[in-house]
């Protein structure tokens, strides 16, 4: 709700059709997912952004734009967070220079260490060899 308020003062003329912070385990609670679909289909948003993180958000989004076929659906992940000040960000050179991860790694290893270093690491590296071999392929 505070990055809603926060996001509707710093851009005059946005209007905020609503805000939900769902329970914890809501993902599993049918009832709850079907009230808050009725609830988006009645409001009918151009945009809905859903900060949940990866893979929960994605899940959310497939139940959720059902209803609402024309509404663009964007997970945000923690910038919700980031929007709210519950969470800082990296500071300023890091973001500039693409390392923000770096940041946010140091900040909670704990959880982000098999999303990044496991799973991340290894796709990223995949794109820059595809990508490398592509650019020598094509001179």
């Amino acid at each position: 709700m505070v990055a809603a308020e926060r996001l509707a003062d710093t851009f005059p003329g946005l209007d905020v059709a609503g805000a939900c912070t769902p329970p914890m385990g809501f993902e599993s609670n049918v009832a709850y997912l079907d009230e808050l679909a009725e609830e988006l289909v009645e409001v009918a948003p151009d945009i809905v952004f859903v900060g949940l993180g990866f893979p929960k958000q994605e899940r959310i989004i497939t139940r959720l734009a059902e209803g609402l076929p024309s509404a663009w659906f964007l997970g945000c992940g923690a910038a919700v967070d980031f929007v709210a000040g519950r969470r800082r960000r990296a500071p300023v050179w890091m973001q500039r220079s693409g390392l923000e991860w770096a940041h946010r790694l140091a900040s909670e290893p704990r959880r982000l260490f098999v999303r990044y270093v496991v799973h991340d690491a290894p796709v990223a590296a995949g794109l820059l060899l595809r990508s490398g071999w592509h650019g020598l392929r094509h001179r």
